[in-house]
């Protein structure tokens, strides 16, 4: 079952409190903030942004668990080969905002310590260019996967349904799901909130549709 709904690409012209407004009114949204070499470019914000971030998750403990940090390009690399350090500025990130993201405590001794990281799986073949994939990819078994390409407000919910049908026919549990060109305004190609809101009430109205039936078929197993 689909129980996190991302939406990545805010930057420095998102509206803090705009993003922070929809991670409070769909109970599973994420957001996902794209970190990497190509820091303060469209999708991409600097540090200044994102050093605003605690003071909005200040009094709202849940606020910091609906952030995720995606590393992105050649920054992947070297933090996986901890080659990644205070040359490029993600210790000073991480230490300030460990409380925020929650989600890996870096070392600067540079040693190898990803015992603390949580590992996922992302299909998509699009690399960010908004595409579908031809054919769907068939979830790993025991690992939790993510669904990404080309999804937008218009296809997300044929897609959730398509997805749905294969986590069933493999027995997949639950799944996410990430959406990000086609949340771009045309004007400015920058994250719309407006585009980003309506992407989450139609996969939020999939939620909630697929429980009423399994609730539904649980119930009459019961009565008969």
């Amino acid at each position: 079952m689909l129980d996190r709904i991302t939406f990545t690409g805010a930057d420095d012209s998102t509206d803090h409190e705009g993003l922070f407004a929809l991670l409070d009114a769909y109970p599973l949204a994420e957001a996902g903030i794209l970190l990497g070499n190509h820091e303060e470019s469209p999708r991409f914000p600097g540090l200044a942004w994102l050093n605003k971030l605690p003071e909005h998750c200040r009094g709202r403990e849940g606020r910091r668990r609906r952030l995720a940090l995606h590393l992105c390009g050649r920054w992947t690399e070297m933090f996986l080969n901890s080659r990644l350090g205070a040359d490029w500025r993600l210790d000073e990130l991480l230490v300030r905002h460990a409380d925020v993201f929650d989600w890996v405590r870096w070392q600067t001794s540079r040693a190898r310590a990803h015992s603390h990281l949580k590992v996922s799986v992302l299909f998509d073949l699009s690399h960010g260019a908004g595409k579908q994939a031809a054919k769907l990819e068939t979830p790993l078994p025991g690992v939790y996967c993510g669904y990404a390409g080309g999804f937008s407000p218009e296809n997300i919910g044929e897609n959730l349904r398509q997805i749905d049908a294969l986590a069933a026919q493999h027995g997949t549990s639950r799944y996410w799901v990430d959406a990000e060109t086609w949340l771009m305004s045309p004007e400015n190609h920058r994250l719309s909130l407006q585009r980003a809101g309506q992407y989450l009430e139609v996969a939020s109205e999939h939620v909630n549709q697929y429980v009423q039936t399994e609730f539904q078929r649980i119930r009459s197993r019961v009565s008969t």
